[in-house]
């Protein structure tokens, strides 16, 4: 259990969908469902009302629903290493997001309404196809921000920023 919620690990289990979770949609506040061959986003996680923490990571999962947006107590949301190129804008409305780690994907372009996450501390968007940042990141209460293995030119964070991230590396892929 986890502060008031409950916990369930589903990692490695070989799914390629889910079991029922609807009895557990007012309880469950902690779900791992990496390293599994979930290629779609199952869409019985937006009834998961309390869910907190998140995680898809290697999955082959290509789309995330913009109605993501419906998990508005999400706080840590994983989902590194599966076939993303884009992320959707109900994404960038989760209140309480405070990590939130989309490396090792096919990313292209991140949002500028990145910046409507407030409340967003940790970003890794490392190992993307991104070519740029957003300026609108600069607004943000980043603690940790992880960028390598972008096609990104290295750009001064600390003279823009009023409490500038734990940079991890600025240095880019070369075409």
């Amino acid at each position: 259990m986890l502060e008031g919620g409950f916990r369930l690990s589903l990692k490695a289990h070989f799914l390629v969908s889910l079991p029922p979770l609807s009895p557990l949609s007012l309880t469950l506040t902690c779900l791992n469902l990496s390293f599994n061959g979930l290629r779609v986003f199952p869409a019985e996680i937006l009834e998961l009302t309390q869910l907190r923490v998140l995680r898809m990571r290697n999955n082959p999962v290509q789309h995330i629903p913009n109605d993501i947006k419906r998990l508005e107590k999400l706080e840590d949301f994983c989902i590194s290493f599966n076939a993303l190129t884009s992320l959707p804008s109900g994404l960038f409305e989760l209140p309480s997001l405070q990590t939130l780690d989309v490396s090792h994907n096919s990313i292209q372009h991140l949002s500028r309404n990145i910046s409507k996450l407030r409340t967003l501390q940790r970003l890794n968007v490392e190992s993307n196809e991104l070519i740029g940042l957003p300026p609108s990141l600069l607004s943000l209460p980043l603690t940790h921000l992880h960028i390598s293995g972008n096609y990104l030119h290295p750009f001064l964070w600390r003279e823009n920023c009023r409490s500038p991230p734990q940079v991890r590396s600025t240095q880019g892929r070369h075409a």
